[in-house]
């Protein structure tokens, strides 16, 4: 009799921990209470932000990230003089952004002001977060078939913070993590009920995906191979060919008024972007350092204190915690040569000059040059390995604006920072191989392993940038694998019949 009043119970939980997942009306409240408090977090996360570095704060809401400019900038300028166009610092830039992150800004710009703009595209992006985490809740609880394990990562969403940390960045950061992961959610629905509506929000989102991140066009290849592996034979080639086909037409779509725009204004034709660089403004003894520490397999980005492009900056963001590694030094130059490498390039930014910078990309590129004959099987082999460490290993909260140092630090803050690192770490270590086990079983899992192994090749190995933001994409596939290894842990060690 106990036995029994335990299964009906466990059964009544498991209903109504269920209907969370089921019932329409529980997954709008669910959505609902998640918005509400990622953006009481969102504003917690901007109070501290801002008490900081009250510079960043454009709006209640919103804070400026490094690219800001070039994105809400560019749309700013079109709603006051008619030209969408960014200012690099020496020139305006006509095609370095597509406007497709800034249009909803836009839209808001028509009838709201610039801070009551902003303050809307933030909501807009926690509310894309919330929507984001009902689906990925969703999903694991489809997978599992587990009211709790989908309700457990309800709760880790909610506490973590990596995304909400963009969600209040003027950038598409949070946006472009979003729509990748309901993505996932409706390639993952897709494949098993192969509806049609399912591979139309698929080929809009996807297209929309691109055009915030061209470098996610890649992804269309993927989603076309996970066609093959549904429809498997050679009868189903017509039927993969048109489902290829209608992926790729919103994308087409999307960026033909920006070919046509660009051809009218510039003579150009410029699909996505006018260069990689998206028209910065980088000197060529710029871009040569940046080789020559990617080569070192150390850290280029000036605003890091603890990385070897900060020794470069005059307008590093406090004093650089970081010293010279000793065996990036060769016969042809020497710690001293660095040395006065750092001073020359300093006085360039400060003093710019042509003939200058010229004189110094010859000499950085001479380096880079021994550097590599000296250390081939360093630079090919090793510094990658370095640059992905870089880009992969850390405390996994430092990007908080949360420090013993800061003037708004409570000694309570020091638990958010910890919980933050526990879920990366625990992530990282566990979710990773559980991708590759997860692919091994069943292809329907190759979109979610393809994302992280892509973002190591693109960005630590082939670019060398070992920036969070660029890696942050993967971090909610890594979570995905890391729940389900508990999942299986749970079943298969611990033997629990049904959790």
């Amino acid at each position: 009799m106990l036995m029994k009043s335990l299964e009906k119970k466990h059964h009544a939980i498991f209903v109504t921990l269920s209907s969370v997942f089921t019932i329409p009306r529980n997954v709008f409240l669910l959505f609902v209470v998640i918005f509400l408090i990622k953006i009481c977090t969102g504003y917690y996360l901007h109070y501290l932000a801002t008490c900081e570095r009250p510079e960043i704060k454009i709006s209640t809401l919103a804070i400026a990230g490094g690219d800001t400019f070039s994105y809400t900038g560019a749309m700013e300028n079109y709603f006051n003089t008619g030209k969408y166009y960014f200012f690099n610092g020496k020139e305006n830039v006509y095609a370095g952004r597509m406007p497709h992150y800034s249009i909803p800004y836009y839209f808001f710009r028509l009838f709201l002001n610039q801070n009551q703009s902003y303050n809307a595209l933030i909501i807009f992006q926690l509310v894309m977060e919330s929507f984001s985490i009902v689906l990925f809740s969703m999903l694991i609880f489809k997978i599992t078939q587990s009211a709790s394990i989908g309700f457990a990562s309800i709760i880790i969403q909610i506490f973590n913070l990596s995304t909400t940390h963009y969600s209040i960045q003027a950038t598409p950061e949070s946006l472009s993590i979003s729509l990748l992961i309901i993505i996932t959610y409706l390639i993952y629905t897709y494949y098993h009920n192969r509806k049609f509506t399912s591979l139309l929000f698929i080929s809009f989102l996807l297209a929309w995906l691109t055009c915030l991140k061209p470098y996610f066009i890649i992804l269309y290849p993927i989603v076309v191979l996970t066609f093959c592996s549904i429809y498997f034979g050679y009868e189903n080639i017509k039927k993969v060919s048109r489902l290829s086909i209608t992926l790729i037409f919103p994308l087409l779509i999307f960026i033909l008024p920006w070919v046509i725009r660009n051809e009218i204004v510039l003579n150009k034709f410029i699909p996505l972007q006018i260069s990689v660089r998206a028209g910065y403004n980088y000197t060529k003894s710029e871009l040569s350092l940046k080789r020559l520490i990617h080569a070192w397999g150390e850290n280029s980005h000036f605003w890091e204190p603890k990385s070897v492009g900060c020794l470069f900056s005059p307008y590093a963001e406090g004093p650089c915690d970081y010293l010279l590694p000793e065996d990036i030094y060769t016969k042809k130059y020497t710690k001293e040569d660095i040395e006065r490498l750092i001073i020359r390039f300093k006085n360039l930014i400060q003093n710019p000059s042509s003939e200058e910078d010229s004189l110094l990309e010859n000499t950085i590129e001479g380096y880079r040059t021994a550097f590599i004959e000296e250390n081939t099987v360093r630079f090919y082999f090793l510094s990658p390995m370095e640059r992905i460490k870089n880009c992969m290993v850390h405390s996994g909260s430092y990007y908080l604006p949360i420090s013993s140092s800061f003037a708004c630090y409570k000694s309570y803050q020091f638990l958010i920072k910890f919980v933050q690192s526990c879920i990366y770490w625990f992530s990282l270590l566990v979710g990773l191989p559980m991708l590759f086990m997860l692919v091994i079983k069943s292809k329907q899992y190759l979109f979610m392993l393809f994302i992280p192994v892509y973002l190591i090749l693109l960005f630590p190995i082939s670019f060398g940038l070992q920036e969070l933001r660029y890696f942050h994409g993967a971090f909610p596939f890594f979570l995905f694998g890391s729940i389900l290894f508990v999942h299986k842990f749970l079943i298969k060690i611990v033997k629990l019949k049904s959790i």
